[in-house]
């Protein structure tokens, strides 16, 4: 019995490597894909025709690969003066086809490294410097270098890039030998490139965390702007005076699908503000003045300062983590809802009819200033900074404290706060010892 046992136990085994033989010579042999065909660059972008098949590409240089389902890949950072060799493969699926062959493609910047003769100033912080224009020569297309000694280029020096004298349309001189601008891919604030009228496109780089008012106002032939990175917070009128703002239609300006930048014409008949795509992370919000509703998409991260004098209610949504606040009319507002996780405030002043204020969990920093008729405000606990002044220093504010006693100690007041308040610290039951307090009774502020 034992004996039939290995008997049958061999003869199993045989079969499966007999199953395992046919089966694979059975299987059909995976057909090689046809390799991309019209390699070649247009605008410093390299394209090729689809594959049928592919799953992908696979890009090559300097032994880096990337893959990419698109059927190009920009040469933004590929801008050094000599030859670069591309190499593309389509990607196969795996169970009906396999890679293709590789087609490769030269390619030769055409551009003006700037770097000599810039001026570069440290930043207080020592982390790196800021980029002027210096005596650098700026004709054709400049390219800003990413270190410096040794630390990134984090800025374009405040008027770093700007010829005061009295010649250009908007008071300015005007550049007309830079043609083309490559910023790097260290750059976290970009200021004062006005008035270069023969700038025809610009690439933000995803590192950019701020752009200037006057950063790109007057390059009259301005037409393409492309941003890379997600939430970019901005000041009013960077791109002014250019043709991607003369070729927009009436209506919400949005730059490369992501930033709110205006309205341009007149607003709708009943002033609302909606239906912004859902692609949009930050808004500029200068001068909304004829609006009594705006409604911003839920992936909003970054809200910049607001000039709203007809809005009465606004709620920020879940997700937004810095809010400009109003820097100079929102008389009309009763009503601010403003959403955890929200980190900054840059300000909240002249809405003159909000009485009460809840500043949410997770706030780090707030000014307060010029609100007529506020009287009450709720703050969260971790809060790091908070500075608050008022055209009546007289009357008091009530500050609901959502903390103890102990870790109300650890909230920064500014010490030139300019006015008078009660506190009260937060406590589910009746305290014992004496001082103000406060709790919820059915989502309303009762003091104990």
């Amino acid at each position: 019995m034992r004996r039939g046992k290995i008997v049958l136990l061999v003869l199993a085994a045989a079969c499966a490597v007999c199953g395992a033989i046919g089966l694979a010579a059975c299987k059909t042999p995976l057909l090689p894909l046809f390799e991309p065909e019209d390699l070649r660059v247009e605008e410093e972008v390299l394209r090729w025709e689809k594959v049928k098949g592919a799953t992908g590409y696979r890009v090559t240089v300097d032994g880096e690969t990337t893959e990419t389902t698109e059927t190009e890949f920009d040469l933004y950072w590929y801008f050094e003066p000599r030859t670069y060799r591309f190499e593309v493969t389509a990607i196969g699926d795996g169970e009906k086809y396999s890679d293709s062959e590789t087609v490769s493609c030269k390619y030769e910047p055409r551009v003006t490294v700037g770097s000599t003769g810039l001026e570069y100033t440290l930043l207080k912080d020592g982390s790196g410097y800021a980029v002027g224009k210096g005596f650098a020569n700026l004709t054709g297309t400049v390219v800003i270098p990413e270190f410096y000694n040794g630390l990134p280029v984090k800025e374009i020096a405040e008027y770093g890039f700007f010829d005061p004298v009295w010649t250009g349309p908007n008071g300015c001189s005007v550049n007309r030998q830079t043609t083309g601008l490559y910023l790097p891919k260290t750059l976290e604030r970009i200021s004062c490139f006005v008035n270069l009228v023969e700038l025809k496109s610009v690439t933000v780089p995803r590192s950019v965390q701020f752009i200037a008012s006057d950063a790109f106002m007057g390059c009259t032939s301005l037409a393409e702007v492309k941003i890379l990175g997600e939430a970019v917070g901005g000041q009013q009128g960077w791109l002014d005076q250019t043709a991607w703002y003369e070729n927009q239609k009436d209506g919400p300006l949005i730059v490369d699908g992501k930033i709110l930048y205006g309205y341009k014409g007149t607003a709708p008949e009943d002033g609302v503000l909606d239906g912004l795509p859902e692609t949009i992370t930050s808004a500029h919000m200068y001068d909304y003045d004829d609006f009594t509703e705006i409604v911003f998409p839920k992936g909003i991260e970054w809200i910049g300062q607001m000039s709203c004098d007809s809005l009465s209610e606004l709620s920020l949504p879940e997700g937004v983590r810095y809010f400009g606040g109003f820097y100079s009319r929102a008389s009309m507002l009763k009503k601010l809802v403003l959403p955890k996780g929200l980190q900054y405030i840059e300000c909240i002043r002249y809405a003159d009819l909000l009485e009460e204020l809840i500043l949410p969990e997770g706030l780090l920093s707030v000014l307060i200033g010029n609100c007529a008729s506020l009287k009450r405000i709720v703050i969260p606990k971790g809060l790091q900074k908070i500075s608050a002044f008022s055209l009546d220093p007289d009357e008091p504010w009530e500050v609901f404290f959502m903390g103890n006693a102990e870790e109300s100690d650890l909230v920064g007041m500014n010490p030139g706060t300019r006015v008078q308040f009660d506190w009260y610290n937060y406590s589910e039951t009746r305290p014992e010892e004496e001082g103000n307090f406060w709790h919820y009774v059915d989502g309303e502020i009762v003091k104990w």
